[in-house]
Order: structure tokens, then C-alpha cells, then sequence
């Protein structure tokens, strides 16, 4: 990839990138037309920004064509011969990755009421803290804050990027936290919006924006409600009750492909197999090699998480092969797997299924389901460390207390 970082688009006394046009014209030498994002304006609309560089590039005979006005700005950036980002507010831009699906937190050295009133009391500010999923604002080294917020969000380390203009916070983030991608702070500000759009191509930006994407800040708020609950309740089984969760079990359909390929390619920790597809492998899956992909919808009084979970099989005679069982880590423990498995093996059972086999592969990031298959009624037959093989018998399933409720969607 070539990049060409420019600090600043006009020098005093001079039209919008004048002094850099050359550069530029050298770097873009036989492209044609550019893909623009103008997702840092503030100050004028993304229509204006598109005139404006669609004037200063004609004068190279380059056409310009803004996302913005794109019906699916992936598939035009896809398709870019070069792709220009347009600088201006770096907050505007951190909005714009907010609302794409990119978790926003804070880990600041501060008085929480001076972080909260630069939020309520400044007008101009455009991020709000309901566009943050968690805030901690208080005088706790940072690597240790940041501890905090992964275990808040039930997220591995290895998803945070860590943003700071101090060197030495960095630095300490480094050592303390080495799983967590720290970014180099660039020394002029002016780079900045350029620096946070890199950091968002580099770490974030996704071809496809599913439903969950949009909504995942206000879900992961979401969450914060019912561990509230959780700390005051009289048992966990009580707390797990009032949730009045509902599970909604469905095959995989054209509507929620793209959010289960999504799904089996960003879960970590809660994936037996880790069994990885694009929309091509998961098409063959689901045809040539007979299997069957089942998507579980979780809801409960506070609100719904969407798609998060998924069931994998195929069947071989009168036995059923789990392939995978996923899940995503804003329902871990709360024993959701148990309902969803609950009443996948009776539906298979129903079906005339009389055994169901199960593996878990160890990978770097799925310790929480090592023990699961034994949790959840199966026998290991054989394996070592590294893989596991499971069983059980479906001749007979116990009836259990149902918490949550499983409703089919066939």
C-alpha cells in the first residue's frame, strides 16, 4: 500500500491544498478517479467538503466520488483506484467509527465530574457520553482501568487500541497490557484525524455493516443494567430469572448470512471448534456437505442483543455431529448455552436423532469453553489437551428447569 500523509491542507494566504497539488499529481500519476471520505467535516456538509476537493482534483483531471453519497460505500471503497481521506475533527471522525460499529471507551486521569461537564456543558462537543460503552474517569493507573473496562465488556485485551497523547501512559500501557495495540501519537495534531482514520482501516473497518454493528455501543449499555441486578439479587438463579429472557432459535437465512459469517469469524472465546468461513465455505456447508447452521436471537427485559449465537451440525445415520458452538461474550454467563443446547437436542431427538457427538479444539483464546461439553451432560471419549471428542445419548433427555424462554423460529 502507498500513502501519502499531507499535515495540513492549506498554508496561510492560499487556496485549499495549493501547495501540496504537485505533490499529489506525482503520487497519483495515471489515476483517474478517487473514492473521498468526508466523514471529519463539521463546520460544512460532506456535499460542500466533495466540492471543494472535486475542484482542487479536476485541475490533475481527477473525479472524485464521495462515500457518502455511496448505496454501499464498502463496495466503492472496494472497487477505489486510490482513496482519499479528508481531515478536520478527530472527535467527528471517532463519532463516525462509533456509528459503524466500533466500541468507544475512556481510561482518563481526571475528576469524573470534570469529565462528565466537558461532555454536558460544552456545546460544541460532538461525542456525548451515551456514545461511549464505558467510562472510567478517575486517578487509577491506566493499564489497570483498561483491565477494568475488558472485564466490564467481557472483551479479551487483544480487541482494545489504545489512544494517548502522553508517551510515558504508552509506554506503561506496553509493559502492563502487552496484548493491547498501542498507536503511536503523532507529534502534530494536524495529523491527527489522518492517524485515527488509518487506525480504523487498520483495526476496525469491515466490508459489511450488519444490524448488530449499528447497534452494539447502546447493547453493550444494555448490559450494564442487569449486572446491577445481578449484585443485589437474592441467587443467581433468581437474577437470571428476572432477566425474562427470551432465545429465539432459527436456521440461517439470506437476512442473517452475513451477520453468522460476521459472528463465526469474530468470536474468540466462547467457540469450541473455531471453525472459520467465508460466505462461499458457509454456502458449500450448508449444500454440498449437508450441514445445518442454526442463529439464536437473545432479548430480555433491558432490551436485545441481537444475533449471537450459533449451532453447528450435520448428521451422519442416526447420529448428530456438532461441528461448532459459538457465542458471543455479551451473554456469557448466563447460561444461555444451556437453554440453546437444551433445545437443540431435544428438537434432534424429535427428529429421531438418537446420538450427538462433540469436540472442543484449544486455540490461544477459548479457555472459558474448555470445560464446557462435560458442563453441559456430554462424556468425553477420547482427546488430549490440544482436541477433544464428546458424547451423548439422546435416547432419554432429563427434563431441567427452564430460566429462559426458547421459542423456534422454523
Amino acid at each position: 500500500m502507498k500513502l501519502l500523509l499531507i499535515s495540513n491542507s492549506t498554508n496561510a494566504g492560499e487556496e485549499y491544498l495549493r501547495y501540496p497539488l504537485p505533490e499529489i499529481g506525482r503520487f497519483l500519476d495515471g489515476v483517474r478517479e478517487i473514492v473521498f471520505v468526508p466523514y471529519a467535516a463539521v463546520t460544512f456538509s460532506y456535499a460542500d467538503y466533495e466540492k471543494k476537493v472535486q475542484a482542487r482534483f479536476a485541475e490533475l483531471g481527477i473525479r472524485v466520488r464521495s462515500v457518502h453519497r455511496a448505496k454501499d460505500p464498502a463496495a466503492l471503497v472496494r472497487g477505489a483506484e486510490a482513496i482519499c481521506v479528508g481531515g478536520g475533527n478527530t472527535f467527528a471522525l471517532a463519532k463516525k467509527m462509533q456509528q459503524q460499529g466500533v466500541l468507544l471507551a475512556i481510561a482518563s486521569k481526571n475528576n469524573s465530574e470534570d469529565v462528565q461537564s466537558a461532555f454536558r456543558e460544552n456545546p460544541h462537543m460532538i461525542l456525548k457520553e451515551s456514545d461511549f460503552s464505558a467510562i472510567y474517569a478517575d486517578w487509577n493507573p491506566k493499564p489497570v482501568n483498561i483491565g477494568k473496562i475488558a472485564e466490564e465488556l467481557n472483551l479479551g485485551l487483544d480487541s482494545f487500541v489504545f489512544v494517548d497523547d502522553n508517551e510515558a501512559e504508552r509506554e506503561a500501557m506496553r509493559i502492563q497490557q502487552p496484548e493491547v495495540t498501542v498507536v503511536d501519537f503523532p507529534t502534530d495534531l494536524t495529523t491527527l484525524p489522518a492517524v485515527m482514520a488509518e487506525v480504523y482501516e487498520n483495526y476496525f473497518f469491515t466490508w459489511h455493516l450488519t444490524d448488530e454493528d449499528k447497534a452494539k455501543t447502546m447493547q453493550y449499555q444494555q448490559e450494564r443494567e442487569p449486572r446491577k441486578e445481578r449484585e443485589s439479587a437474592v441467587s443467581y438463579e433468581d437474577y437470571l430469572r428476572s432477566l425474562q429472557t427470551t432465545i429465539r432459535l432459527a436456521p440461517v437465512n439470506d437476512n442473517t448470512r452475513e451477520r453468522a459469517v460476521q459472528l463465526m469469524n469474530k468470536t474468540n472465546q466462547f467457540n469450541t471448534c473455531t471453525l472459520r468461513m467465508d460466505e462461499l465455505a458457509l454456502e458449500h456447508y450448508l449444500g454440498e456437505e449437508g450441514g445445518h447452521l442454526l442463529m439464536a436471537e437473545v432479548s430480555d427485559k433491558y432490551g436485545n442483543s441481537g444475533w449471537v449465537s450459533e449451532f453447528l451440525y450435520h448428521q451422519d445415520g442416526d447420529t448428530a455431529v456438532i461441528d461448532n458452538f459459538l457465542m458471543s461474550c455479551r451473554v456469557m454467563g448466563r447460561k444461555v448455552e444451556d437453554a440453546i443446547l437444551d433445545a437443540v437436542l431435544k428438537k434432534l431427538q424429535a427428529d429421531g436423532i438418537t446420538r450427538a457427538t462433540a469436540a472442543y479444539k484449544k486455540t490461544a483464546k477459548n479457555k472459558p469453553v474448555e470445560a464446557l461439553w462435560e458442563q453441559l451432560g456430554f462424556t468425553q471419549v477420547s482427546g488430549d489437551e490440544e482436541q477433544k471428542q464428546y458424547e451423548r445419548k439422546l435416547t432419554s433427555l432429563p427434563e431441567t428447569e427452564q430460566i429462559h424462554t426458547v421459542v423456534w423460529d422454523v
